[in-house]
């Protein structure tokens, strides 16, 4: 769908499997990046939201939630929330050093 620049149809299939699956993380998080590629950032937001929270509520948090959640905060203007999109990118980053580490990369 998306590399034939389908947004809505997209969007509303990932909706119908969402209802499905109403805890399926990267359902959120793809649904999100669709909504990002279509400027809608208060609704990519909210879908990345819910996806970083269930990640982080199952210990699995995903470096590419993280950054959308932090593009779409940032592209959103408000100085709060740019304050928490650069807090997002610096976590990632952080997780992305303590990986390298370990050696997990």
């Amino acid at each position: 769908m998306a590399e034939k620049r389908d947004f809505d149809r997209a969007a509303a299939l990932l909706e119908a499997q969402l209802r499905r699956r109403p805890e399926d993380d990267q359902l959120m998080h793809n649904l999100g990046v669709i909504l990002t590629e279509q400027c809608y950032w208060a609704e990519a937001e909210e879908m990345f939201t819910k996806a970083f929270d269930s990640q982080r509520k199952s210990g699995k948090l995903s470096f590419q939630t993280m950054f959308g959640l932090g593009t779409v905060l940032t592209e959103q203007g408000a100085t709060l929330k740019l304050m928490q999109g650069e807090a997002l990118f610096r976590d990632c980053l952080q997780m992305a050093i303590e990986q390298e580490e370990k050696g997990v990369w």
